[in-house]
């Protein structure tokens, strides 16, 4: 729907509406040229003739540019206006974290001043009716949500914020949706539960996952409604690196303090060699030192340091390759092979890492806190293993419940799944990792571009639910619950940028989100989420607010 108003629109507008005043003040211009009087424009318009003349008065006290104020009094102009207005307070102000006094700032110093009140008050009213529509929009896209679109299950990704408000955050992490974010008093898991049931009120939605860390209201909850808890492998992670960091990198900066000393220890000796020599007639009786053989054990010492820092930065770098490790194995698919991961599998992968970090404790001869860091990170392994199986639990249901052959249900698990869960985490993964994934894929790919593969047999309606089944499956494991890391993060700098969050700011920011932010294919959160197209947030605004006052004038010249 386009957001331009026809000048035939305008006319039906209230009299103080700006586009019906250019179009008035623009035909009395052009009625003028055949000889016709205010008296009788008003006349046959039905405009009294005091309000024309206040009219045309207005647009004369204008200060700018003839050709300029020719444009912006018309009503093609009043509406670009309105537009650059609108968008500056979506964009910066709504979207942003710019306050009425830069939006003030931007008027006063661009062209626009002449023609839009720059008052904190005028700006402020503007700004509160935008917010309004937006939470409207939200609300009413909703209830269309729940209405239209197809029964789902979802994993959710949860965490809490504080500024210092608590603030419960709720994420699909597959289509980025924000199903939950209110301001909350506790964090238990009465609060979640209830919490999650306004979040998800009115949508055919079913919660069969959460994802976070190990906060035990989180738990609660998800062990309450029936969900499985998956852990955030990050967290397991974090907790190994904050026990060995400390010692390792103290290890390495001493090494490398040793090997500086020790260098410095060879250069000030040379150097008093080299002033001995100078000073040969000088010197007293008795036995002159040996500086050869100091500086050999000077230099000796050097090399016996700087093999003491390779094996410091040799025990870094194995710690770190094991704590990387524990993310690189935790997978539902081998993403060199493409191979599918049991939970057997990665069970014997993990338990092999963790041996390898106690034997590295052993040598770095971790403190009693430090290792309970690592204790505290593998409590986590029998969850992890229990998320693998439910993840193959979940894939076969989906599959059990559609009547395909043996050969395609062999086809799905070993080709078409991985592929999908392969494309997924090649998007996530570093650089240094996508070589080898990139290859497992093209290798996957391969294999579907066979034309004696299963799927060419089928009718293209069931090639397609096929695939889209496949790709159903693959999201099904979900290891990290960055998407809602991020949004804490975003929140906190919004929070700081406006020194508050208020429930209204808080709810504009989940609908911009969810329905106005877009990805580079021009899908928004709530169109992956639901499948369902919803009307352009920003176009839906720009017809429901109201065109910009103009700016006060002291002076108007009256019209005789």
């Amino acid at each position: 729907m386009s957001s331009t108003v026809p000048e035939s629109a305008a006319i039906s507008k209230p009299l103080n509406d700006r586009l019906k005043i250019a179009f008035n003040v623009v035909s009395f211009e052009k009625a003028q040229e055949n000889a016709i009087s205010q008296r009788q424009f008003s006349r046959q318009n039905d405009i009294p003739r005091s309000t024309l003349q206040g009219w045309i008065a207005c647009k004369k006290s204008i200060k700018a540019d003839p050709q300029v104020i020719s444009f912006c009094e018309s009503p093609k102009g009043a509406q670009f206006i309105h537009e650059i207005y609108s968008s500056a307070l979506y964009e910066f102000n709504q979207s942003g974290s710019a306050g009425i006094r830069r939006i003030s700032n931007f008027i006063k110093n661009s062209p626009l001043k002449p023609f839009i009140a720059s008052s904190f008050g005028a700006i402020q009213k503007d700004a509160a009716t935008m917010e309004k529509n937006i939470g409207l929009f939200g609300a009413e896209q909703r209830v269309a949500m729940g209405k239209g679109m197809q029964a789902k299950k979802i994993t959710v990704c949860l965490d809490e914020s504080f500024f210092p408000e608590t603030c419960l955050v709720g994420i699909d992490p597959v289509s980025d949706f924000i199903i939950l974010e209110e301001f909350a008093e506790k964090r238990d898991a009465k609060t979640w539960t209830k919490a999650m049931e306004r979040g998800l009120a009115g949508l055919p939605v079913t919660v069969i996952q959460a994802t976070s860390d190990e906060a035990k209201g989180l738990l609660s909850h998800a062990a309450t409604s029936g969900a499985h808890h998956s852990p955030d492998i990050f967290h397991a992670q974090y907790e190994i690196s904050k026990g060995t960091a400390p010692t390792v990198s103290a290890n390495v900066r001493a090494a490398e303090r040793a090997v500086e000393e020790a260098k410095e220890d060879v250069q000030t000796l040379k150097q008093e060699e080299e002033q001995y020599l100078k000073a040969i007639d000088q010197r007293g009786p008795g036995r002159p030192p040996c500086f050869d053989l100091k500086i050999a054990e000077a230099v000796q010492s050097v090399s016996y340091v700087e093999e003491a820092l390779k094996e410091a930065c040799k025990l870094q770098e194995e710690v770190a390759t094991e704590i990387r490790g524990i993310g690189q194995d935790y997978h539902s698919f081998n993403l060199a092979t493409g191979k599918a991961c049991s939970s057997e599998d990665v069970k014997t992968i993990l338990e092999t890492r963790f041996e390898n970090l106690y034997a590295l404790a052993d040598e770095l001869e971790l403190s009693t806190n430090s290792r309970k860091r690592i204790d505290k990170a593998k409590r986590l392994l029998p969850s992890l293993v229990a998320t693998i199986a439910f993840f193959w639990a979940m894939v076969a249901k989906i599959l059990e419940a559609h009547n395909f052959s043996l050969e395609v249900k062999t086809y799905i698990y070993e080709v078409l799944i991985p592929l999908a869960y392969l494309k997924m985490a090649y998007k996530k993964a570093k650089r240094d990792r996508r070589g080898d994934i990139k290859a497992t894929i093209d290798k996957l790919t391969a294999i579907t571009q066979r034309p004696d593969n299963p799927l060419s047999f089928l009718e293209i309606q069931i090639q397609t639910l096929v695939l889209k089944l496949a790709s159903e499956c693959a999201d099904v494991f979900q290891r990290s619950s960055s998407c809602v890391e991020g949004r804490n993060g975003a929140l906190s700098l919004y929070h700081h940028a406006g020194r508050s969050l208020t429930t209204a700011r808080l709810l504009v920011l989940t609908v911009i989100h969810n329905f106005g932010l877009r990805r580079t294919d021009g899908s928004t959160a709530a169109q992956r989420f639901s499948g369902m197209n919803h009307p352009d947030l920003y176009k839906w605004l720009l017809e429901r607010q109201p065109l910009p006052v103009r700016p006060r004038r002291l002076v108007i010249e009256k019209v005789a």
